[in-house]
């Protein structure tokens, strides 16, 4: 009797740690499977042990799509040597930070963010895991203001006149590629340097009462002299 109820006792501990380890299992992978990024497990060769739901809707392709396959095989191939790298490189410094193109089932590039964690048994190396961004819109945003950048870049920089920035203290911080035409100074010679520097010293108080007036926010146009790097008018 004392040997069955021993038995029970064991099977009923057995029992309850395999519920706990249910319970404990299911919240975990509800948390994963609920994550707004891919979370990712790979061997240390790249085969895909595990990659969570969220991948179909962001690459179109189901988890079992990918389980057992290399995880390089949603890269872009001009991107596929550095990640390839960047996944050896982790491998022996434990941690993974990349940025590369994706391709989707339907054929499109979106861009991704690759940040994972060596796994060690014994410490060895058996594997990586780790969590997948999507950051294409970021990436099309950054794009998309870099041309902007560019083209109004273009645009001020072939101007017959004078464009320029000045800092709270009447430093000037950038001038256009007219200044060294109209004034012979080298940008460099001009950026960093006091805009007073080239007024007319019998103009210099109302411009400054001018540029008091336009911190305010009242913009008035004001016509004034400046002197050349040959003192010139």
């Amino acid at each position: 009797l004392e040997r069955a109820l021993r038995e029970w006792k064991l099977l009923k501990e057995a029992k309850q740690k395999d519920e706990a380890l249910k319970e404990s299992e299911e919240k975990y992978r509800g948390l994963v499977e609920n994550l707004y990024d891919i979370v990712y497990r790979v061997d240390t060769e790249g085969q895909v042990l595990y990659i969570s739901p969220l991948v179909e809707k962001v690459f179109g392709k189901k988890p079992d799509d990918l389980i057992g396959k290399p995880f390089f095989s949603l890269t872009y191939p001009e991107d596929l040597p550095g990640l390839t790298e960047a996944f050896k490189r982790a491998m022996g410094e434990d941690v993974l930070l990349y940025e590369f193109r994706a391709i989707s089932r339907d054929g499109a590039i979106r861009y991704a963010r690759a940040s994972g964690r060596t796994l060690l048994m014994d410490g060895k190396p058996v594997g990586q895991t780790g969590i997948l961004s999507d950051i294409t819109e970021r990436k099309r945003a950054e794009e998309a203001l870099k041309e902007s950048e560019e083209k109004y870049r273009s645009l001020v920089e072939n101007l017959n006149d004078i464009v320029f920035n000045l800092d709270a203290q009447g430093n000037i911080t950038y001038m256009n590629p007219a200044a060294e035409t109209i004034f012979g100074y080298r940008l460099e010679e001009i950026v960093g340097t006091s805009f007073a520097k080239y007024i007319h010293t019998d103009d210099l108080g109302g411009v400054m009462e001018s540029r008091g007036e336009t911190l305010s926010s009242v913009l008035r146009p004001y016509e004034f002299r400046m002197v050349d790097k040959k003192g010139s008018i």
